[in-house]
């Protein structure tokens, strides 16, 4: 057992500093922040029972909103840690950071199966535990972790060929954000180019259906138990609690399809592939000192994975591979479509797409590996990135560093 732990012994440390890195001073902010006034307000007036939470048309205090524009499921687990760990910063985000830990681990799991690599697995883990974005967002009250966890979840479990396993991890998925339907669209298509030969074999393809439409649909409406088992009518209307689902369904599309609204840090898809426009989260000042907290991600990651898709987009025309087309079609597929959203976007919704970005410079610092001038690139790659976290972390988690400091964080003008 002993030797078994120290042949493991990069990994485990690895995943405990992601760990670390994440649940570290988690109480900090000590009050809402950001979307924490929809998400987690929304949360504790569940832990409350007021049937508000789940309602439309309700009036929240001043500075709240009430989060129903997402499904519920990222909510539920708070009111979880809130049962278990008290009302307070730590619980709100705990399952972001568990979630946000296990992407971590969940990516060097998917990296080896598809590679059958140890090497590429680790350095694609490495990369992600140094990812600005992938921390940020696992240290908010917010949904993003918890969607980009089970999507991650849902794909290796596909890998593994445990399709009934896949179809629940799908669901949770689509039950933390809908955009869990691009997760469904990467898996078919992934489906596609691994079984086109048998695509004439109808037990095969009924079994696949089922676990990729039928058991994410049933796992999604369970999310909404809480909802059916209280009782939720408009004003004036009679409805049943299904026909007031059918209804909040359809203000969560109008919402998402029609909002109008614009905001300060709003950037489009094109500036996240540059890491050009994150969003400023928060702000402390003190009599000399001041905290931020940015969705910056590590410029090194954001900039180097890209070259690194390219570099495995040109692997592809030279000889097809499904490891390498997986880490592409998913780094695309999850942020493609934002080129067509109708509302505002921020540089968070490519967090998904970042989680490919780390799979890709970590194939891509393998082939580097193969010379002894390689190593000594990758290394020094690795060493910067790591400088580059420590630089940075001040910026991704609030801490207070000399205003004169802090200045010289925003490199670009679009940073600030």
């Amino acid at each position: 057992m002993l030797k078994r732990i120290e042949h493991f012994l990069p990994e485990i440390l690895i995943f405990l500093f992601a760990a670390l890195t994440r649940f570290i001073n988690l109480n900090y902010p000590s009050s809402h922040f950001f979307d924490e006034v929809y998400h987690v307000f929304t949360a504790q007036q569940m832990f409350r029972n007021n049937p508000a939470a789940w309602e439309w048309w309700n009036t929240p205090p001043q500075g709240f909103a009430y989060e129903w524009t997402h499904p519920p499921l990222a909510k539920e687990f708070m009111v979880l840690a809130i049962n278990i760990f008290g009302d307070n910063p730590f619980a709100w985000r705990f399952f972001s950071a568990f979630f946000g830990t296990g992407i971590i681990i969940l990516i060097y799991f998917i990296a080896l199966t598809l590679f059958k690599n140890r090497k590429i697995a680790f350095l694609s883990s490495m990369v992600a535990s140094l990812s600005g974005l992938l921390l940020v967002m696992s240290r908010i009250g917010m949904n993003d972790s918890y969607f980009v966890f089970f999507s991650l979840l849902a794909m290796l479990l596909f890998l593994k060929n445990k399709n009934l396993l896949m179809g629940v991890a799908l669901g949770l998925t689509l039950a933390s954000k809908w955009t869990g339907v691009f997760t469904g669209g990467i898996i078919l298509i992934l489906f596609l180019t691994r079984n086109y030969k048998k695509l004439f074999n109808n037990f095969k393809i009924l079994k696949f259906s089922l676990s990729l439409f039928v058991i994410p649909l049933i796992i999604y409406l369970a999310s909404y138990t809480p909802f059916f088992l209280g009782h939720h009518s408009p004003p004036e209307q009679n409805n049943s609690n299904f026909q007031t689902f059918i209804g909040l369904q359809q203000q969560m599309w109008w919402y998402h399809t029609g909002l109008k609204a614009t905001h300060p840090y709003q950037s489009r898809p094109e500036q996240w592939v540059f890491n050009l426009r994150p969003v400023w989260l928060f702000v402390n000042y003190e009599s000399n000192t001041v905290a931020n907290i940015y969705t910056l991600d590590n410029p090194l990651i954001a900039w180097f994975g890209l070259i690194s898709i390219i570099f495995l987009i040109s692997e592809l025309f030279k000889k097809f591979t499904f490891p390498n087309f997986l880490v592409v079609i998913s780094y695309l597929s999850f942020f493609i479509f934002w080129f067509h959203s109708p509302r505002i976007m921020f540089n968070y919704h490519y967090l998904a797409s970042t989680v490919f970005l780390t799979i890709a410079i970590g194939a891509t610092l393998n082939k580097f590996w193969e010379s002894r001038e390689g190593k000594i690139i990758a290394f020094s790659f690795l060493i910067l990135l790591f400088l580059l976290f420590i630089y940075f972390y001040p910026l991704w988690t609030g801490v207070h560093v000399p205003v004169d400091f802090n200045n010289h964080y925003f490199w670009l003008k679009s940073w600030k």
